[in-house]
């Protein structure tokens, strides 16, 4: 099936499982370096920077310089997807701005962003 290949898996339990190992092993740990790697990387691969900021006192090379490169990309990311949700709403089409809604929700469920920063009331 095609579109089963399209759908993401939100949430991702390998991040969760990371998360875990990091939290409860040891620094010195093979398993607390495999789940810091594994952290990093996804972080960088999908610009997690609300889990970034959350492991802020987890990661000893926690940086605020990589928290604001991964935080504007989010920000630019989030700004088109209300630019289209905007865009859709101008339109007065239903299926459109059900369609921008679904995008944005399903950006800040990828990015792991429990906290909609949007003062409209479509969050």
């Amino acid at each position: 099936m095609a579109s089963d290949s399209l759908t993401q898996k939100i949430p991702n339990l390998t991040l969760a499982q990371s998360l875990f190992t990091l939290r409860s092993q040891p620094p010195s740990s093979s398993l607390y370096i495999t789940a810091h790697e594994h952290l990093l990387k996804e972080i960088q691969e999908n610009s997690l920077a609300p889990l970034y900021q959350l492991l802020k006192d987890d990661l000893p090379d926690w940086s605020e310089s990589t928290y604001d490169a991964l935080k504007a990309k989010n920000d630019e990311e989030e700004k088109a997807l209300e630019d289209k949700l905007q865009e859709a709403e101008q339109m007065n089409g239903e299926s459109e701005v059900s369609a921008a809604l679904i995008a944005k929700f399903m950006f800040l469920a990828r990015i792991l962003d429990k906290v909609c920063k949007s003062k409209s009331s479509n969050c």
